[in-house]
């Protein structure tokens, strides 16, 4: 028995699963999530892992490199941004080295064939540590964690997935002066790549926001900032999905915004001011940190973000304060990204806010209720090509703010912060970029905006934004054994110590789950009701596992190693495998856990006892063999883990169509206002599909002449639709359009 609810996770919160035909199912939600997915992603996504340091209980590291003593904090901030306009925040000095493994660190060689390097940089005084590994391309199952010495900031594991065409990796910043970088490699692998270590960033203005610092004071962001979880940032939850947090070059801080095109195909493009990345160098060495935010109003703490590294320059100029760069991939799905739209008008807006990481803090909202105006910047930027805000009715910006989206009263992007004078005490006078000069007042296309955001050429005013996987989320399911009306609780019946769902006295090592669910699944992650966990070492993990179906748990499908220190108790924990993992159900979902320190202790939630005549689906793994927990358990126990596993498109069997690219479907004009037209690749009769990015089928008067169809939009809302063409020998063509009003 199974109950399928909806993804509780926020990003996929509020999306209900559509009624379609079952032939609707077959044909066209296949097709469609295969279409709307990315599969492979590159830059900083890591995968899992622990470092052999840690396995294997290596003594602390000896081999360090200290930089040379630098300046005060005091004697920095006199330096020359503070007489600038402009609201690049610098918060770091830079090193130039070259440390690799061939000249530097120390190497320990593993009885089974294992090979560590590991090695010390420490910059004293420095607040955080961040670095650009200027040669990065790892062999495959070679991987590499940088953290601090106390092992309380780890990043990584980084591996192949992480190469890139630039070869060069920028890392985001380690808390503290010193900071430890590790690589692990394989047995079987006679070398691990290449790897050198050539910028080192020394944090002098504290961007985690510690009170005190060798007695001076540095704070985040002015008081007068407002979070954007805060009541007025509640109306722009979409948008403040699009701004991502940047550190550019291991020294600056900036402000982007993911941004929409025509074409509607989910290239990550981000807007941000030319004084932040004016070079292609500064756009491979950016890293680029989504959801900084505070979780709620007022808060302490911010969720997990995502970061992603480096970019390519695609267009700026330094007489109009813009930079387009472009990601080397999107943001995942559970990363909630959106892509703001844009308005490339002159009109001035009513009203206007911001969304931007003043002085690197979290994310933040500044409102201004009253017309903007024309303004001239000076510098060097052509003469009145900005937007001035005279005065900010709520909050301000500040250092790091620069490159910020300003967005007008219909939520779109209409140019990027310059600077101004705006501070807390005084929040006046700040600078735009405009969008309607970025647009096209340069013709070539690495100087402008109109040739990457308008590819189609069609030549709009505006479009709105995009969420890139709204499609995707109103098809993801979760499934549980446990119904909503069952209790959740723990079992230690006739145990010495520990539970059943656990480490305990059984020693038992692995839990799993079976989900009897039959067809195909396209599995992205699944939910642990934690009830404990307790970490000796913050390098304490558990791995959590797919295996495939059957009597018991059969082949292992993936694996991924998860940090204690990261479980949050009585939650729901959304964890991700290292990729979308495609499967054909029945499977079990589960964990394994160590007793190497004694103090390690988690478990999960499971079921009440159903009794004898109710199912039982948990199974425990103990000296090599998997059995049911009511084989084991006197009395004997029918119960379940509290384990949800979260299914994206899931169909019910393999429907045998022949899926044609999307690409091949021409859509015309769009976006749209009135009629669209459809041009098939191939004759016969149609049936045409029209559904919104939130899985809502649109019944539509179609008309066909041959190979052309054609369908009144005017019943249609502005926004983006999907369709989807079904000709005869079940071929299906699919595209996107935009309707405007």
């Amino acid at each position: 028995m199974n109950f399928r609810n909806n993804i509780r996770l926020d990003v996929f919160k509020y999306f209900k699963k559509p009624q379609f035909s079952e032939r609707f199912l077959k044909v066209i939600l296949l097709s469609f999530s295969i279409w709307i997915l990315p599969l492979k992603l590159y830059s900083q996504q890591t995968v899992s892992g622990v470092p052999y340091s840690a396995i294997f209980n290596i003594e602390r590291i000896n081999a360090f490199e200290v930089m040379p003593e630098y300046s005060s904090l005091k004697s920095v901030l006199k330096s020359g941004q503070v007489s600038s306009r402009l609201k690049r925040l610098e918060f770091a000095h830079v090193f130039d080295v070259a440390f690799r493994p061939e000249n530097s660190g120390e190497w320990i060689n593993l009885a089974n064939g294992e090979r560590i390097w590991r090695m010390g940089l420490v910059s004293k005084g420095a607040f955080s540590l961040n670095m650009i590994f200027g040669a990065f391309n790892l062999n495959s199952g070679v991987k590499v964690y940088v953290y601090s010495p106390n092992q309380q900031y780890i990043l990584g594991a980084f591996s192949a997935k992480n190469n890139n065409n630039d070869n060069s990796l920028a890392i985001e910043p380690v808390q503290g002066d010193t900071v430890i970088v590790e690589l692990n490699v394989p047995a079987d692998i006679y070398h691990y790549g290449a790897l050198e270590i050539n910028k080192l960033g020394h944090d002098f203005l504290n961007i985690f926001g510690s009170k005190l610092k060798n007695g001076y004071e540095v704070e985040g962001s002015g008081s007068c900032n407002v979070d954007i979880n805060c009541d007025p940032g509640f109306i722009w939850q979409p948008e403040k999905n699009s701004v991502c947090k940047m550190i550019v070059n291991a020294s600056d801080l900036c402000t982007g915004t993911l941004m929409n095109n025509t074409a509607l195909d989910n290239i990550p493009y981000v807007l941000t001011a030319n004084h932040c990345i004016d070079t292609s160098t500064k756009a491979v060495n950016t890293v680029f940190i989504f959801n900084y935010e505070k979780w709620k109003c007022g808060g302490k703490d911010g969720p997990r973000t995502t970061t992603l590294s480096g970019s390519q320059l695609i267009a700026t100029t330094p007489n109009l304060d813009f930079s387009l760069v472009r990601l080397y991939s999107l943001p995942t799905f559970i990363s909630k990204p959106y892509l703001a739209g844009w308005d490339r008008s002159n009109n001035p807006p009513l009203n206007s806010a911001t969304i931007h990481h003043p002085n690197g803090d979290f994310k933040k909202i500044t409102i201004d209720n009253n017309k903007a105006l024309t303004g001239n910047f000076l510098e060097d930027y052509n003469p009145n090509t900005h937007w001035l805000i005279s005065r900010w009715e709520l909050g301000t910006t500040e250092r790091g703010s620069s490159g910020s989206p300003l967005f007008n009263q219909n939520h779109l992007v209409i140019g990027d912060l310059t600077g101004g004078d705006a501070s807390c005490t005084i929040p006046i006078n700040d600078y735009f970029a405009k969008l309607y000069h970025s647009w096209a007042d340069y013709p070539s296309w690495n100087q402008q905006l109109k040739h990457w955001l308008d590819p189609l050429q069609t030549n709009p005013i505006s479009i709105i934004g995009l969420d890139p996987y709204a499609a995707e989320k109103s098809s993801c399911d979760t499934f549980w054994n446990i119904s909503q009306t069952e209790s959740r609780i723990l079992y230690n019946t006739n145990l010495s110590w520990g539970n059943y769902s656990g480490h305990n006295s059984e020693l038992v090592t692995q839990f799993a789950e079976k989900i009897d669910v039959a067809g195909a699944l396209k599995i992205a992650g699944l939910y642990l009701h934690v009830a404990k966990a307790y970490n000796s070492s913050s390098l304490s993990y558990i791995t959590i596992k797919l295996w495939k179906g059957g009597d018991i748990p059969g082949e292992e499908i993936t694996t991924r190693s998860v940090f204690i220190k990261d479980l949050v108790l009585d939650k729901e924990n959304y964890l991700e495998f290292d990729s979308v993992i495609y499967i054909d159900g029945p499977v079990y979902l589960g964990y394994a856990v160590n007793y190497s320190a004694s103090q390690d202790t988690v478990a999960l939630y499971q079921s009440n006892d159903r009794g004898t005549a109710g199912y039982s689906r948990m199974f425990l793994f103990k000296t090599g063999v998997w059995r049911n927990i009511s084989e084991i358990t006197t009395p004997s126990m029918h119960s379940s883990l509290a384990v949800g596993l979260i299914s994206c498109s899931l169909l019910n069997g393999k429907p045998k169509i022949n899926l044609v690219k999307s690409e091949v479907l021409h859509l015309y004009p769009n976006p749209v206002n009135g009629i669209l037209n459809v041009d098939l690749p191939l004759s016969g009769k149609a049936e045409v599909f029209v559904i919104d990015l939130l899985g809502r089928e649109h019944k539509m008067i179609v008309k066909q002449d041959d190979a052309r169809i054609s369908m009144d939009t005017g019943n249609l809302a502005p926004g983006v639709y999907i369709i989807k063409v079904l000709v005869p020998g079940n071929k299906v063509f699919a595209g996107k359009f935009m309707v405007i009003k």
